[in-house]
């Protein structure tokens, strides 16, 4: 189970959104395209639907965090990709 907590509060997410955010968790700052964190996560030859599929990825992981925290902590970098930012508790 792929499970992220603060202050005694915990949510799930799935594998895939769990090696997203620890990658973007992981270099704080660093801009990743959406093809850069498709490379990293998923293990296919062929990318299959990048830009929906980290698009979704990214929403359900912002959900999870704006539940434990209120702030949703990955930044768009329009026409790049994404961020991690530090979330203030």
């Amino acid at each position: 189970e792929y499970r992220i907590e603060q202050d005694g509060q915990s949510r799930s997410l799935g594998r895939h959104q769990f090696a997203i955010l620890y990658l973007l968790a992981r270099n704080p700052g660093r801009t990743f395209s959406k093809e850069q964190l498709y490379s990293h996560v998923w293990d296919e030859l062929t990318p299959i639907n990048v830009d929906e599929t980290i698009r979704y990825h990214i929403g359900e992981i912002r959900k999870a965090l704006r539940e434990l925290t209120g702030q949703d902590g990955i930044e768009t970098v329009w026409g790049i990709g994404y961020k991690f930012r530090n979330v203030e508790a």
